[in-house]
């Protein structure tokens, strides 16, 4: 707010689009860095959740750090991440700073969110696409684009329009049980319709249409995606006879501030060699700091050890057939 010159949050959108798009970039971001702001420490997101985010309407969780770093190593090194609903940019900046994309796509809707995801990716030097979009509607409002430059990434406006395009991996941490207006297009034609009050799987089939016949998609969902019925079964049941489903992450409660929800990661791919589900029960093991629960570095480690070297460890891991999922009702 300091650097800024202005004095409440509210403000925060108009006074950094304003900046960014000036003359005075540099000189903002110069000075920024020098009242303490780290490019190694994701700080915008712990204001943003701290005093701006949105939960009621938008169901605005940001993405903490450890679920950040599991997600950038469950990657593989790509050429292109695709990062669906990137907020401030939790995620996409993780997987930059480990080295595993040297070139971003982020979509994001909320006009707060944007101004300050280009500030974070523009003051590390980020090459970027971002768009402002809708993904349940696939409406496009706005395109920037970020370019390297000699200090922090030059931003521009570019023109609306829709490039389909399919990516080696896409990661997402997508508003939870959000309500929609369900309609049908290219993306849902071989499956059915998330239920209007839970637009979970609409986002999941989006990412899924979106992954090329070699990719991956990491997504971050409440449990309830895993055994609730109705549209949701049906949908399950479909994407379990297409085999996309290579493995689900189970990880413990209250590591959000916001929420103390326990989520899971849902893991897709095309074209698997396997006809079975790796399962990981990760929700017990956690570090306590505070109120907050924490995956330590460690239990990180062990997650990605048992994911790529894809086996079976008592009490915490188990590969199931397909056949043995549907006897038990598609309830994953």
């Amino acid at each position: 707010l300091n650097v800024l010159e202005i004095k409440e949050e509210y403000q925060i959108k108009d006074a950094l689009f304003k900046v960014l798009f000036s003359n005075q970039k540099d000189v903002f971001l110069d000075k920024l860095i020098k009242s303490g702001f780290d490019v190694n420490k994701d700080e915008i997101r712990e204001i943003f959740e701290n005093e701006l985010a949105n939960r009621k309407t938008l169901k605005q969780d940001y993405t903490p750090s450890c679920i950040c770093k599991l997600i950038s190593c469950l990657c593989d090194k790509q050429q292109t991440v695709l990062d669906i609903c990137g907020g401030v940019g939790s995620l996409s900046i993780q997987t930059f700073i480990d080295g595993n994309s040297n070139n971003l796509v982020i979509e994001e809707l909320s006009d707060v969110s944007i101004s300050l995801l280009l500030l974070n990716l523009s003051i590390r030097n980020i090459e970027a696409t971002v768009y402002q979009k809708d993904v349940l509607t696939q409406e496009i409002f706005n395109v920037y684009r970020l370019t390297k430059s000699k200090k922090y990434s030059d931003i521009v406006l570019l023109d609306k329009n829709l490039i389909f395009n399919q990516y080696d991996c896409i990661i997402s941490n997508p508003p939870y049980s959000l309500q929609w207006e369900p309609f049908n297009d290219e993306r849902f034609w071989s499956y059915y319709l998330a239920p209007k009050a839970k637009a979970d799987y609409a986002f999941v089939l989006d990412a899924l249409y979106r992954i090329n016949d070699n990719g991956s998609a990491y997504i971050i969902l409440p449990h309830g995606v895993l055994f609730r019925g109705a549209a949701e079964e049906k949908i399950r049941k479909a994407m379990i006879q297409d085999n996309v489903i290579d493995c689900i992450i189970g990880l413990p409660e209250n590591l959000f501030l916001n929420t103390g929800i326990p989520v899971i990661i849902l893991c897709l791919k095309k074209n698997r060699q396997y006809k079975d589900v790796l399962f990981i029960d990760a929700s017990k093991q956690f570090n306590k700091v505070g109120k907050q629960n924490v995956l330590s570095d460690d239990h990180i480690q062990k997650i990605i050890n048992t994911y790529h070297e894809r086996k079976t460890i008592e009490k915490y891991s188990k590969i199931v057939s397909s056949d043995e999922i549907k006897d038990n009702g598609r309830r994953l």
